[in-house]
């Protein structure tokens, strides 16, 4: 009796993680569009990032963005005097998708910002097309200096299209030359 209990557990378990790959599988085999996205500051904002996850998925999502360690990994471009960044340009499958949420980090104050409840922003993921979805600025309304320290009181992000220029330098990386024409978010 112990042993059939042994059998079922190991043959559910099997079937549970062969599930999981075929639809790992599957979603590889996907066809996939790109995200492109910059995510710029102008205050000492360490960590800027949106939170989006494909529609109905109930998952926690995927974070695009910069931290405090992307200069590692990513090129930071001077976008205009007192404004940098960095272009995002990401593949995903293709599919409806929504932002969900923000989150900006202070580092300066150890102060980190995100909605209190998630929102929904939609936009579609084509295939072998571009998505752009803007400029977000983190930026922020700062309270007054104290003892030559300043602090956040209220950031946000401005949003705006720099299309031409995001698309442009996203264009530059070797694994985005391939792309088709972008298309806008609606």
């Amino acid at each position: 009796m112990h042993r059939a209990r042994a059998i079922v557990a190991v043959l559910a378990t099997t079937l549970m993680f062969a599930g999981r790959v075929a639809w790992a599988d599957e979603e590889a085999a996907a066809p996939k569009g790109w995200i492109v996205l910059s995510m710029a500051r102008d205050t000492g904002c360490g960590t800027a990032q949106i939170v989006l996850r494909r529609v109905g998925s109930g998952s926690s999502g995927a974070q695009l963005g910069y931290t405090a360690m992307t200069f590692l990994t990513g090129t930071r471009h001077q976008f205009a005097p007192g404004k940098d960044g960095y272009v995002i340009a990401s593949q995903f499958p293709a599919g409806s998708y929504e932002i969900i949420n923000f989150r900006l980090e202070y580092s300066a104050s150890k102060t980190t910002f995100s909605s209190r409840k998630n929102f929904s922003v939609r936009f579609e993921a084509k295939p072998n097309e571009v998505t752009y979805l803007g400029e977000f600025l983190a930026t922020a309304v700062m309270l007054k200096g104290f003892l030559g320290l300043k602090n956040v009181d209220e950031p946000y992000f401005i949003v705006s299209d720099e299309q031409e220029r995001d698309v442009a330098i996203a264009g530059r990386r070797p694994s985005c030359a391939h792309r088709a024409s972008p298309t806008r978010k609606s």
